[in-house]
């Protein structure tokens, strides 16, 4: 039994699927067959991700392209088919660190107190979807990445968590734990700045339920015409022989190294856009009773 829980539709596909898949992408066909059945396979789960870390709009749909470019470039190096999951999910991490993750600003702080102006929201049947958002921006960016490929579309297996951040199985589980006890304590904060309340006769969701959320309401459909353009046609070669020269495998597996470590730690430590404020840290740890919001009695 997995230490994460049940498979997600991400890694569903069995190991005779993830073996063709494989093959197809060394192959490099130039009709585009590969692309589509990876798109088929991975695509929204690799979308949902990216747009979790980065944002929804231009700079997602280009980290899904070159994510893609990479997927269809360097196939021959992944050593096992039946990891494909995790290698396809380690260089979308590897391409969403080159930018500065979405992270909780003032600006976003005074819109989600904005809520509260008319009085406490008190009971409602389910989690108001801006205190969802607004604890997803809270938490660190790295638990994030945990968060969101442990649940959600995506939900990897242990083994696969393991591999993508390069660390054992039971650490794998260990890390999934803490980023969900965050999230928990970031949903705390965010309820108890507004005055929701749950209400004790409801089902307090799910953190799959809850990321899930965040997406709602915004346009998801897959760049599709975008992503065959530039991994197939013959002009933009030199743009793919760009995306990969900036990534580095481990030849022992075929799997990406963090491009720039200390870069790396910036981007998520503290990630800076000046136009929009300065990002905001949580004061304190909060932790709801009764789970994303104060149970009332």
């Amino acid at each position: 039994m997995d230490a994460i829980g049940p498979v997600g539709p991400a890694r569903a596909l069995g190991h005779g699927a993830r073996r063709e898949l494989a093959a197809a992408l060394r192959e490099g066909r130039n009709d585009g067959s590969a692309v589509g059945a990876f798109l088929d396979a991975y695509g929204s789960a690799v979308y949902d991700f990216v747009m979790l870390m980065l944002g929804p709009g231009q700079l997602a749909d280009r980290v899904v392209v070159d994510t893609t470019v990479a997927v269809a470039c360097l196939a021959g190096w992944l050593k096992d088919d039946d990891m494909l999951t995790a290698w396809v999910f380690a260089l979308a991490r590897c391409e969403c660190r080159r930018y500065p993750p979405v992270v909780w600003r003032e600006r976003h702080w005074e819109g989600l107190r904005s809520l509260a102006i008319d009085g406490p929201m008190g009971q409602r049947d389910s989690v108001p979807m801006d205190v969802v958002r607004m604890a997803m921006l809270g938490i660190a960016p790295k638990d994030r990445e945990v968060l969101v490929l442990s649940s959600t579309y995506c939900k990897l297996l242990s083994s696969d968590l393991a591999a993508v951040f390069r660390i054992s199985g039971d650490s794998a589980a260990t890390a999934v734990a803490e980023a969900h006890a965050r999230f928990e304590q970031a949903l705390g904060l965010c309820a108890e700045e507004v005055g929701y309340q749950r209400d004790p006769r409801n089902r307090a969701p799910e953190i799959g339920e809850l990321v899930g959320m965040v997406l709602s309401g915004i346009d998801r459909r897959l760049p599709a015409d975008q992503v065959f353009h530039v991994v197939l046609a013959p002009e933009l070669e030199g743009y793919r022989r760009q995306v990969i020269s900036r990534i580095h495998l481990n030849k022992l597996d075929g799997f990406p190294l963090l491009w720039n470590q200390g870069r790396a730690r910036e981007h998520l430590g503290a990630p800076r856009h000046p136009e929009e404020g300065r990002p905001r840290r949580m004061a304190r740890h909060a932790r709801a009773d009764g789970r994303y919001g104060t149970a009332s009695r």
